[in-house]
Parts: C-alpha cells; structure tokens; sequence
C-alpha cells in the first residue's frame, strides 16, 4: 500500500506540472507561425475555434485548473504518506 501511494502521488504531481505548463506550450505551438495559425483554424471543429479568445483562455483556464487539483491531489497524498511513515517509525522509537 505505501508504494501505491507514493507512485500515485508521483504520477498526479507529474501531470500536474505537465498540465500547468501546457497552455504557455499551446500557445506558442499555435502562435509561433503565421502559417501554422491558418492551418489549425482551417481544420476540423475544435481546432477552428482556436482563433478566438474567448475559447483559447477557457481552454488554458481549464488546463490550469485541472493541473493545480491534480498537483494538488499529489502533494496531498505525498504528506500523507510522509506522515504514516514519520508516525510508523516514531512509534518504533518510543
């Protein structure tokens, strides 16, 4: 059990770095070039809705948050498990 949650911990702590990175890499994977620009807008539905504002800041709000919850969850589950192994042993101590 104490491996899981420590690889738990580490797996929502990676993806919480990774998405709340993501939108300043999106942004410029969309923005770098002004011929990419045209190309995403010219392509199916999700992707044609990158030209407008409204949509690319919930998109990257969006990301944010689920990055901090899950960056979050993972600092959450890290302490408790800091904390089961600090009690374990300072029982064994005592």
């Amino acid at each position: 059990m104490r491996t899981s949650r420590g690889f738990a911990a580490g797996i929502l702590f990676g993806w919480g770095i990774l998405l709340m990175v993501s939108p300043v890499a999106l942004y410029l994977f969309i923005h770098a070039e002004a011929r990419r620009y045209a190309w995403i807008l010219a392509g199916p539905e999700p992707f044609s809705n990158f030209g407008s504002a409204p949509y690319q800041l919930r998109m990257y709000v969006g990301l944010f948050a689920v990055g901090i919850v899950f960056l979050a969850g993972g600092l959450i589950l890290g302490s408790a498990r800091r904390r089961a192994d600090i009690r374990r042993h300072s029982a064994w101590l005592a």
